[in-house]
């Protein structure tokens, strides 16, 4: 009896264990928003982009963040994911910072209606937008300018882009790589800048 007094003791103390300690708490992750550093451009033009479409890979295209643990390994931090759609969100976010670069609020996503005059497309092809944690994160891919019409390209342009992760933590992750589509978006607003009408 007394045996068996102890075994449902302990019985419960385990089970309260597990259920005070529970599973881990999953947190959600969005890229930093375009306009929380700088400021807008002085003066609005009327410049009328079309981004879009932005690709993105299978493996960086679902919930969980990724980060590389050498050269062929890869973890999805099943704890860690992204708060929507990442590129749905690697879009909203270029879009809102070429709008601070070029000065406009004409931004329309792809797809966007026919009838739509636009002066310029631009289309994101991402290959790479993970890292090791606490380490460098890239952003690798290529970009194209299209004229108004979509059909002739104007410029296409690869890119490598390299950022340190200032902490060991998604947070810093997430930080880090919201840098790298700042720097996207500053580069495809510089070559559109230079562009002949």
């Amino acid at each position: 009896m007394r045996l068996l007094a102890l075994l449902l003791t302990l019985t419960w103390v385990l089970s309260a264990c597990t259920v005070a300690g529970g599973s881990p708490t999953t947190r959600f992750y969005s890229l930093e928003p375009a306009g929380s550093e700088g400021t807008m451009t002085v003066g609005v033009n009327s410049l009328a982009i079309g981004l879009g479409p932005v690709t993105l890979p299978d493996l960086l295209d679902r919930p969980q963040i990724i980060t590389h643990n050498g050269a062929h390994e890869v973890e999805l931090a099943e704890f860690h994911r992204w708060a929507g759609d990442l590129k749905g969100d690697i879009t909203r976010h270029l879009a809102l910072r070429l709008r601070e670069e070029l000065g406009t609020d004409n931004i329309s996503l792809y797809p966007w209606p026919r009838q739509r005059k636009l002066d310029y497309e631009v289309r994101v092809d991402i290959l790479r937008f993970s890292g090791a944690l606490g380490s460098t994160v890239r952003l690798i891919g290529h970009w194209s300018l299209l004229d108004a019409s979509g059909k002739e390209e104007r410029l296409f342009k690869g890119f490598d882009l390299r950022g340190e992760a200032e902490g060991t933590d998604y947070t810093a992750q997430v930080k880090a790589l919201s840098g790298l589509i700042r720097s996207l978006a500053g580069n495809i607003a510089e070559a559109i800048r230079t562009q002949k009408p």
